[in-house]
C-alpha cells in the first residue's frame, strides 16, 4: 500500500485580533447597568469585585441643592445586574456630616468597606479635615467604628486623606503624600506611629508638596506616593515619588534621601494616575502643564526613570484631557483621552511602552458614553480573558447625575447556531463558556461542548454560560440532518488535539479519494483541499489564529466532521 502525504499550507490566512474588545451583551441591560441619581456632579474613583464576584464603584458626589458633599457607591452582580441588598436599589449615598467626599476606598475581606477623604460640618475651607469611615456588606455605617461609623480628625487641617490600606496587623495605614496616619482596627488612631498617630514627612528643601496626591502599596510593603513638588507660586510642578514603610520610616536607598524627583515630567497641581505593575515598577500619567499631551512614564523600584519603557522612559499621546486608566492582567493598560469635543479615544498600551494599533472597543478606538448622553467612564477593573468593566459618571446639573457600568469582553457573549451538514455550533469558545443543549425541549446528556453532531431532525436549544454564570440562548431548527451519510469518528484519529497548528490524520485504510475541508466557527469556508489515495494525511494550519475550527472529510463511504482546536 502506498502512502502519500499531504501538507496543507494557508498564505495569509485572515487573523483574530485579541485586542479586540466588544460590550459582553450579557451584562446588565443591553451592556449597561446605571445607578439611580447621586447629585450634581459626581466621580468614581475606583472598582472592587467581591470573593462572591459582586462589582462595586466607590467615589463621592456633590448635590448643589444643599451644597453637600457624599460618598457613593454603587454595587452589581456578576452580570450586572443591580443589587438591590446593598443601600437602596444597589446605591449608598451617606454622609456621616454636612459634607463627605470619599477620595479612597479599601475593600476588606470580611466585605466591610474603608473609606478616607475630606469630611466637614460646614462649607468653609478651614473646617475641612481628613475622615476615615467603615460600612458593612450590605452598604450600612458600621456605628462600631470611630464616632458612628467615622472618625474625623480635626487636628489636621484643612486637608485630606487619598489612600488606606490595610496592614497585616488589620491596622489601617492612610495617606495623602507626606501626611501619613494609621488607625487600629476600630477606627483609633495608633499612640504607636508617630505623632499620636499622626506623620508628616519633611520634603527636601527647597520644595513645597502638593498635598493631593496619589500612591500605590508595592509587594514589599512600601509605599510609592506619587504627587507633584514646586519651588514658588508660579514655578513649575515636577512628579515626584516618595517610598516609605508601613512605620512611616523613609526608605532612603529610594531616589535621594526616599524621594525622586522628574525634571522632565512637568505638571499642574493634579496628581499622575498611577498603575503597579507586577514587577512593582509604577507607571505615573498625566497631561502636561501646556494640556497638549498626555505624559506616560515609567519608574524602577529605587524610584529612577525606566528608559526601556516607551522612547527613553516616556510615551506622549496628543490630547489635552486624561479621562480614564485601568490596567490589565498581562500589565498592558488601557489610557482613555479626549480633546476638543471629541469623543473619547482608548489607546492600549503594552508593559513596556508600545501603543497597540489592533485595539478598538466595538470597532473603533473611540467610545464615549455608556447610554444615550450618559456618563463617560472613569475607572475600570480587570479580570481573566482580557475582560474589563468600566464604571463612571455623567456630570449635569438637575441632580441627574448617575453611576454606570459596562463591561467590554473578546465577545458578545450572544449564542448564534450554525448548522453546517450534521454538526450544530454556537459560535462562542469553550475556553469562555460551558454549554448544554436540548432536543425538543428534553435536556441531552453529555453535549456539554460548542458544537454537536446531530442524527435526529428536531427543535435544537443551547444555553451559554460565561465564567461569571451569566447566560444567553439559541435555537434552531433541524429539518434535515443530510442527504448524505454521517459516519462515526472511528476509522480516523487526529492527533495532536490540541495543537500548535499542526495535526495528523490517520485512517483505517487507504482513501481513493476525498476532499478535506477546514471550517471556521463562523460557518465560513477556510481551505478546500482534494487527495486522492492516502492513508495518512499532514494538516499544516499553523499560519491560522488560536480558536476552534471544524475538519470536514469527505469521502466516498459518507462525510465526517471534527472539531479541531489550534492553541
Amino acid at each position: 500500500m502506498k502512502k502519500i502525504i499531504l501538507y496543507l499550507f494557508l498564505i495569509n490566512a485572515p487573523q483574530v485580533f485579541s485586542q479586540a474588545l466588544v460590550q459582553d451583551q450579557l451584562f446588565g441591560t443591553n451592556a449597561e447597568s446605571f445607578s439611580l441619581p447621586t447629585g450634581t456632579t459626581s466621580e468614581t474613583n475606583v472598582l472592587f469585585q467581591y470573593p462572591d464576584k459582586k462589582v462595586v464603584a466607590c467615589g463621592y458626589t456633590y448635590d448643589i441643592g444643599c451644597n453637600c458633599f457624599y460618598n457613593i457607591m454603587f454595587r452589581v452582580d456578576a452580570c450586572g445586574q443591580i443589587d438591590s441588598s446593598f443601600g437602596v436599589n444597589g446605591l449608598v449615598r451617606h454622609t456621616f456630616d454636612q459634607r463627605n467626599a470619599g477620595y479612597g476606598y479599601t475593600l476588606l475581606p470580611n466585605g466591610k468597606m474603608i473609606v478616607v477623604g475630606m469630611q466637614s460640618d460646614g462649607n468653609s475651607g478651614s473646617q475641612q479635615f481628613p475622615f476615615i469611615a467603615r460600612y458593612f456588606y450590605n452598604g450600612q455605617p458600621d456605628t462600631t467604628f470611630g464616632d458612628h461609623g467615622t472618625r474625623k480628625i480635626s487636628t489636621i487641617g484643612p486637608a485630606d486623606l487619598t489612600s488606606v490600606y490595610q496592614l497585616d496587623t488589620g491596622k489601617l495605614l492612610c495617606t495623602n503624600g507626606p501626611l501619613m496616619m494609621r488607625f487600629d482596627s476600630l477606627g483609633v488612631l495608633d499612640p504607636t506611629f508617630g505623632n499620636n498617630g499622626i506623620l508628616i514627612q519633611s520634603v527636601p528643601s527647597p520644595f513645597n508638596f502638593y498635598y493631593q496626591s496619589n500612591s500605590v502599596m508595592r509587594s514589599d510593603g512600601k509605599i510609592i506616593s506619587v504627587s507633584s513638588v514646586y519651588t514658588g507660586v508660579d514655578n513649575d510642578k515636577y512628579v515626584t515619588q516618595m517610598c516609605y514603610d508601613a512605620e512611616g520610616l523613609i526608605d532612603s536607598s529610594f531616589g535621594v534621601n526616599g524621594f525622586s524627583i522628574d525634571y522632565n515630567f512637568v505638571v499642574g497641581s493634579a496628581p499622575p494616575r498611577l498603575i503597579l505593575q507586577s514587577d512593582d515598577k509604577v507607571i505615573a500619567i498625566r497631561q502636561n502643564i501646556t494640556e497638549t499631551a498626555i505624559i506616560i512614564a515609567r519608574y524602577n523600584t529605587n524610584g529612577s526613570l525606566d528608559t526601556s519603557f516607551g522612547s527613553d522612559g516616556y510615551l506622549s499621546l496628543p490630547s489635552n484631557r486624561l479621562v480614564y486608566v485601568s490596567n490589565f492582567n498581562d500589565d498592558s493598560f488601557l489610557v482613555g483621552v479626549s480633546q476638543g469635543g471629541v469623543p473619547i479615544q482608548y489607546f492600549r498600551v503594552s508593559a513596556n511602552g508600545i501603543v497597540d494599533p489592533s485595539f478598538t472597543l466595538n470597532g473603533s478606538v473611540y467610545f464615549q458614553t455608556m447610554g444615550n448622553n450618559g456618563p463617560s467612564p472613569q475607572a475600570g477593573l480587570a479580570f481573566g480573558n482580557n475582560e474589563i468593566v468600566m464604571a463612571g459618571c455623567n456630570s449635569g446639573g438637575n441632580g441627574s447625575t448617575a453611576i454606570a457600568f459596562t463591561k467590554f469582553a473578546l465577545t458578545s457573549g450572544i449564542a448564534t447556531i450554525t448548522q453546517i451538514d450534521n454538526t450544530l455550533n454556537a459560535n462562542l469558545p469553550e475556553d469562555q463558556f460551558t454549554f448544554q443543549w436540548y432536543r425538543d425541549g428534553v435536556l441531552v446528556a453529555g453535549d456539554t461542548t460548542a458544537a454537536i453532531t446531530v442524527f435526529q431532525n428536531g427543535e435544537y436549544r443551547v444555553v451559554a454560560s460565561n465564567l461569571a454564570g451569566c447566560s444567553s440562548t439559541d435555537t434552531i431548527t433541524v429539518l434535515s440532518t443530510g442527504g448524505q451519510t454521517l459516519r462515526q469518528a472511528s476509522d480516523v484519529k487526529i492527533y495532536p488535539n490540541p495543537s500548535t497548528g499542526y495535526f495528523q490524520l490517520k485512517f483505517n485504510s487507504e482513501i481513493k479519494s476525498g476532499i478535506i475541508s477546514v471550517i471556521d466557527i463562523s460557518g465560513k469556508l477556510i481551505l478546500e483541499k482534494q487527495f486522492n489515495h492516502s492513508s495518512t494525511l499532514n494538516v499544516d494550519l499553523t499560519s491560522l489564529s488560536k480558536g476552534i475550527y471544524f475538519l470536514k472529510i469527505n469521502t466516498d463511504n459518507g462525510i465526517q466532521i471534527h472539531k479541531i482546536i489550534i492553541q
